[in-house]
């Protein structure tokens, strides 16, 4: 009795995966499995095994245009026919001016079979390029008053610990606000840092949701916030608890505060999160857990955040994969919600439960002017809207649009 080696000389053949041994040369005799541990008996003649091959096939990547940047992603695995492939993201952070990137296909026209990120296919017998599909963003939309450009997030859906959430696209500001653009509406709220470039602190949660009014009505927009059926801040009164009751015209196409869910989703790069193998059936399902936005699992973080001991000028380091800049750092932003634990089933468009005694921020306060720059999981801190501007340092905000 003699025992089938496996293929311990580590034999190779382009384009072929090695698939066991069979006693004759075109395979149609007995089939071998090359595990070490068949067997078989030895009769009156010399017995050969003839290696046995099936052919392999690749699955690779095309941006399916010149003049971009990043590079496509590279999938190394050889697949034999019938083998299931995962379709990879957008690692590479594939950009190209004034386009953004879809899906991919498997035709270069778009006529093809679609994929989304992180979804299977099954191998063919031959091989396969993806091609990149691109969509033309929307025209840039930048403050008539405060100058502050307005970056669009394309929506998608992420998964944030606990269910699914699902944001429709909008934008958001490039940068916090800063002292310069505050000072745009005719608001001053304290000047902690030199420079106009640097972000607003000292902010609570109401007098970011009255600038974001203040700014749509500069700017011939229509306010997103209302108290008593106003939308002039002027009209409000003290700010307190009184303006817990906001309203929100979920229609209009002026400034806000993001939610939660949409921070998350743009803190983690979208649709374009390079954390490889992030993406499962199009849903992000690793990105709450990056370190900082801008990771990737192996750049530098101080490259894009973390850099800070002190307060300084938005836009220092490097943006995230959507545009973004300072999204894990440099200052805290309020968003909308009040906080509560997440539901349990999957979401769309959520904005927080309708009530509560605490508002979410995300990217933490400064602590002794060092940040905690964690802005991806959920929630990262809570504390009562009034928090923050009574010598309180560390508290700024981003505001949002909704698209169109």
């Amino acid at each position: 009795m003699a025992t089938i080696r496996s293929n311990s000389g580590t034999l190779v053949r382009t384009g072929f995966q090695f698939s066991g041994w069979n006693t004759r040369a075109d395979g149609t005799g007995t089939s071998y499995a090359a595990t070490g541990a068949a067997t078989l008996a030895i009769g009156t003649m010399d017995v050969v095994l003839y290696s046995k091959w099936v052919p392999t096939y690749t699955v690779s990547y095309s941006a399916n245009l010149t003049g971009f940047s990043g590079s496509p992603p590279t999938d190394a695995t050889k697949y034999v026919a019938g083998q299931t492939a995962k379709v990879l993201g957008n690692e590479g952070v594939l950009s190209f001016s004034g386009f953004y990137f879809l899906k991919w296909n498997t035709q270069q026209d778009g006529s093809g079979t679609n994929y989304v990120f992180g979804s299977s296919l099954v191998v063919g017998a031959n091989n396969l390029t993806l091609y990149a599909q691109w969509a033309q963003l929307p025209a840039a939309a930048v403050s008539s008053t405060s100058g502050l450009a307005m970056v669009y997030v394309p929506g998608g859906t992420f998964y944030n610990g606990t269910a699914n959430m699902t944001v429709s696209s909008f934008r958001m500001g490039r940068t916090d606000v800063t002292q310069a653009q505050v000072s745009s509406v005719g608001d001053s709220w304290g000047v902690n840092h030199p420079g106009a470039n640097y972000p607003q602190e000292l902010i609570t949660w109401y007098q970011a949701v009255a600038y974001c009014n203040q700014l749509s009505i500069h700017d011939g927009l229509t306010p997103v916030y209302s108290l008593a059926g106003a939308t002039n801040p002027s009209s409000w009164g003290t700010a307190g608890s009184a303006w817990d009751v906001m309203a929100v015209n979920t229609s209009a196409n002026g400034y806000r505060l993001p939610t939660e869910a949409e921070y998350m989703w743009a803190a983690m790069g979208g649709n374009n999160d390079s954390v490889p193998g992030t993406f499962t059936n199009g849903v992000d399902v690793h990105g709450y857990t990056k370190a900082f936005a801008g990771s990737n699992g192996s750049n530098a973080q101080a490259n894009y955040a973390g850099g800070y001991n002190v307060m300084a000028n938005v836009a220092g380091l490097l943006p995230n994969e959507v545009g973004l800049y300072d999204m894990s750092g440099n200052i805290a932003k309020w968003v909308w919600d009040w906080s509560a634990s997440y539901p349990s089933t999957d979401q769309t468009n959520y904005m927080g439960p309708a009530s509560g005694t605490s508002r979410v921020v995300k990217s933490e306060p400064l602590t002794g002017y060092t940040l905690n720059t964690r802005s991806l999981d959920a929630p990262n801190s809570t504390y009562p809207p009034s928090q923050g501007g009574s010598g309180l340092p560390g508290y700024g905000f981003r505001i949002a649009r909704s698209y169109p």
